[in-house]
């Protein structure tokens, strides 16, 4: 589901997956029929008034397209602009535990700047706050908080 109202967006998901006579690679436990859910909803803002245009003929959405390119690669000499900023946050959840598979439970929350440059020229920043409960129980082996960093570059045609 996702809603655009001018430069504000919300989009959110949620998945279901069933399996039944699941057994491990070696056959040797059957964990019989399980089903597992996930879902995320993100909110988001450009800052500098545009906004994501969504194409039904290909049911995504399209590129975004700045108002004025950025000052540092512009598409002509005689712009002079800052780009499209855009800050956004994000939850995730993930169930992996179901009878007897106990695939552990994850949850996030991700907050987020992008900086379009000008259609084909993108930075992206997040830092994502993390806290995974390993098999179900907070004290098992790989439990715990993960605080992450990443940062992209990204430049299509």
């Amino acid at each position: 589901m996702s809603l655009v109202l001018g430069s504000f967006q919300i989009q959110s998901e949620y998945i279901v997956s069933s399996a039944s006579d699941a057994r491990n690679l070696a056959n040797t436990v059957n964990y019989g029929a399980y089903t597992t859910n996930g879902y995320y909803a993100m909110a988001s803002y450009f800052l500098t008034g545009e906004h994501r245009e969504y194409e039904k003929k290909n049911g995504a959405f399209g590129r975004v397209i700045p108002h004025r390119n950025s000052r540092i690669f512009p598409k002509n000499c005689d712009e002079q602009g800052f780009g499209a900023w855009q800050v956004l946050a994000r939850y995730s959840s993930l169930n992996l535990n179901d009878g007897a598979l106990r695939g552990g439970q994850i949850w996030d929350c991700t907050l987020g700047i992008n900086w379009f440059l000008n259609p084909n020229m993108k930075v992206q920043a997040n830092y994502v706050y993390t806290d995974r409960n390993s098999l179900g129980s907070p004290t098992s082996p790989g439990a715990g908080i993960i605080h992450g960093f990443g940062m992209r570059l990204a430049h299509d045609f």
